[in-house]
């Protein structure tokens, strides 16, 4: 099982293409697929995302991805009960917010997705509001049982503190 993990993609063609290209059974994405500061309309980052996500699939390449702080969007933190970025809840095999498992050729790895924090502290999961830190420990909890079953487990987050 090859696994390419990498991070602060914002939206660079040469990198979008440079992992289309690598020759990996699936992609870790730990934050930052957009770039805010950007002078490309976030509209279209997101649409350029998402083709990229078609490529991956119709090249048999999985996407696991995490949420970073260049993710969301003013519009999408209105409802700042989110998770998640909205426009990215479609896009991957184990995407932000979720444990999951990735299996090939008989490899499994657990890997649990940790969203960046945006929410103030509540988020929305599963129609019930509960504080930013117990969705995190029910995500990890979730990964911890899996390990304990016998699979690797990662975990997949941003971070951008300056140092």
């Amino acid at each position: 099982m090859k696994l390419l993990l990498t991070a602060d993609l914002h939206c660079d063609e040469s990198k979008l293409q440079f992992i289309l290209s690598s020759d990996v059974d699936a992609v870790l994405v730990a934050g930052d697929l957009i770039d805010l500061f950007s002078s490309r309309f976030y509209r279209f980052q997101k649409s350029r995302v998402r083709r990229w996500y078609q490529e991956l699939l119709v090249r048999e390449k999985q996407l696991v991805w995490s949420s970073g702080n260049h993710d969301f969007h003013d519009d999408e933190m209105t409802p700042i009960l989110i998770a998640s970025p909205e426009w990215m809840t479609k896009c991957g095999n184990i995407s932000d917010g979720q444990t999951g498992v990735h299996e090939k050729n008989g490899l499994r790895v657990a890997i649990t997705t940790v969203p960046w924090p945006v929410t103030e502290g509540y988020v929305l999961s599963n129609g019930i509001k509960m504080s930013y830190h117990a969705f995190v420990e029910g995500l990890l909890l979730e990964g911890k049982k899996l390990q304990g079953d016998g699979i690797p487990w990662m975990v997949l987050a941003h971070d951008a503190q300056k140092k």
